[in-house]
């Protein structure tokens, strides 16, 4: 496996003077048996070779390390820093961990979960119809507010690394789309980039530049 083929166009795009943040899946685990891999499915060994290149292509420095509490996302994180040869350590913080900041009832979300599988439990929470879940506009303002508030200063770039459901869920719910295709699910250790403007929010997605107005998910 690899880096998703359009994740390298997304170095060409970023602003050389603006503190990014950098939301991503963790690097290459190893199979699961079904649609919910256990907490304790490590990376591979490929995974940790490559999550060490990404981190080294990286061109800001990596100021802060922010990762779910799963230990493959701890040692995604550990393998950027390492290659990226910064001095960050990493930190759990739980915007970043399972069921997330979209899941309000884990037990009753669960239960869909369980039953339709992920790409059609984001489809059913971008749609705002999963019982047990947040409005998905509430959850992402939530994440979005936190992101921001570790955005890091110019030419630096903090990684937060999570699991592919959070990260459909944020980076769809940006896009509009409310539709989800096996096409559209995140590879391992794809990610979204990020950075905040007075009054826009931009990322770069599979190698796209976006922006929406802060207003939508910040009123005041």
């Amino acid at each position: 496996m690899r880096l998703h083929p359009q994740q390298r166009q997304s170095l060409e795009l970023l602003p050389a003077n603006t503190g990014l943040v950098l939301l991503t899946r963790h690097s290459i685990r190893e199979e699961a048996n079904n649609d919910m891999p256990g907490f304790d499915i490590p990376l591979t060994q490929e995974g940790v070779q490559l999550a060490r290149e990404w981190g080294a292509a990286l061109p800001h420095k990596i100021s802060s390390v922010y990762s779910s509490h799963s230990p493959r996302c701890v040692d995604t994180g550990e393998a950027m820093i390492k290659g990226a040869e910064a001095e960050a350590t990493v930190i759990i913080h739980e915007q970043l961990c399972e069921p997330g900041c979209y899941v309000a009832k884990m037990s009753v979300a669960g239960a869909t979960f369980a039953r339709v599988g992920p790409i059609e439990f984001v489809t059913r929470t971008l749609n705002n119809n999963v019982e047990g879940t947040f409005q998905p506009g509430e959850g992402t303002s939530r994440l979005l507010d936190w992101l921001m508030e570790i955005q890091p200063g110019s030419g630096e770039i903090s990684l937060c690394i999570t699991h592919d459901t959070i990260l459909s869920t944020f980076v769809y719910n940006l896009a509009g789309k409310k539709n989800l295709q096996q096409e559209d699910w995140p590879w391992m250790l794809e990610g979204v980039f990020l950075w905040f403007a007075e009054d826009y929010i931009h990322w770069i997605w599979r190698g796209v530049s976006h922006q929406v107005s802060r207003l939508k998910y910040f009123e005041k």
